[in-house]
């Protein structure tokens, strides 16, 4: 209890999307024991072994609908590939767009003493599916209610703060430890439900940038999320403020250029005449000119 900090992407749920593409496409979710419940339990939040589905999810499964050559590869929605997002002015999640996760799972908070941030979260419609649970492509096919979807945003990702109780204090040790310390100094951690926000995709042998979608080509802010984090624990602000800068784009008053286009017409009007008028007068007085040294 020294003051480390420290940042922890855990997945308290065993399951791949690999592991689908099989010939029934389908696979069981169980329980990952990590052994790190009284670890976080003593920090103030419990990581759930639930996964958080969601309508307002990433379409990263690709199949193919039809028979032969007549078949079309088709992007469907995978509701456990929810987004996390945030309408916080955090450093680490200001003007983040956003993260894309799969098979996550739940964060609760407990009431203690450590400060504690919600840096990502879903959207309001979601639904938590306990394990063991038997998943299936099908379900991409599947008309999906949104009524189920009741439980509300779910917290994925978290940022403590604050002075942190050992695990072990006031328990028994099996042998004397030195110079042992109870409480730590003041320091910070970041957890993530999910291991799979920090997993690059792999296309021919090659790792594509942190959050690249193959299928739909677009990028999402899983790397700028994670640089954050990391300067942030390393109290590098500078780098997080330039990279999270807000840039305020001017935009025309519509209503006022409805108003005033009148006056705008009367003084292009008055502009043109006045050219006209100018151009009238030079070549009058060329001429003149060109009079005089004739004579």
């Amino acid at each position: 209890m020294h003051g480390g900090k420290s940042l922890w992407l855990i997945d308290a749920v065993s399951i791949e999307k690999d592991s689908l593409y099989n010939t029934l496409g389908e696979n069981f979710a169980i329980k990952r024991n990590l052994n790190l419940t009284d670890f976080f339990f003593k920090y103030g939040i419990r990581i759930n072994p639930v996964m958080v589905s969601s309508i307002y999810s990433a379409p990263p499964i690709t199949v193919a609908i039809g028979e032969g050559s007549q078949s079309q590869f088709q992007n469907l929605r995978w509701p456990y590939s929810p987004f996390g997002s945030s309408n916080s002015n955090h450093p680490i999640v200001n003007n983040l767009d956003l993260v894309k996760f799969d098979f996550a799972n739940q964060i609760d908070t407990l009431k203690n003493d450590i400060e504690k941030t919600i840096l990502l979260e879903t959207a309001p419609i979601t639904r938590l599916e306990g394990t063991p649970r038997k998943i299936s492509l099908d379900v991409v096919t599947q008309e999906q209610n949104p009524k189920e979807f009741n439980s509300g945003k779910q917290s994925l990702a978290i940022l403590l703060e604050g002075e942190f109780q050992s695990v072990y204090s006031n328990r028994i040790k099996p042998f004397k430890v030195l110079n042992s310390k109870e409480k730590s100094t003041a320091t910070k951690i970041v957890i993530i439900a999910d291991g799979d926000v920090i997993k690059n995709d792999v296309i021919k042998n090659v790792p594509q940038e942190l959050g690249f979608d193959r299928w739909t080509g677009k990028n999402y802010s899983n790397k700028e999320f994670l640089l954050n984090t990391v300067n942030y624990l390393l109290d590098d602000k500078g780098l997080i403020n330039i990279r999270s800068k807000e840039i305020a784009v001017a935009f025309l008053n519509r209503q006022r250029i409805s108003a005033e286009k009148h006056n705008g017409n009367l003084l292009t009007l008055r502009y043109h005449w006045f050219c006209w008028l100018y151009s009238a007068l030079a070549l009058i007085t060329l001429e003149r000119k060109n009079i005089v040294l004739k004579c």
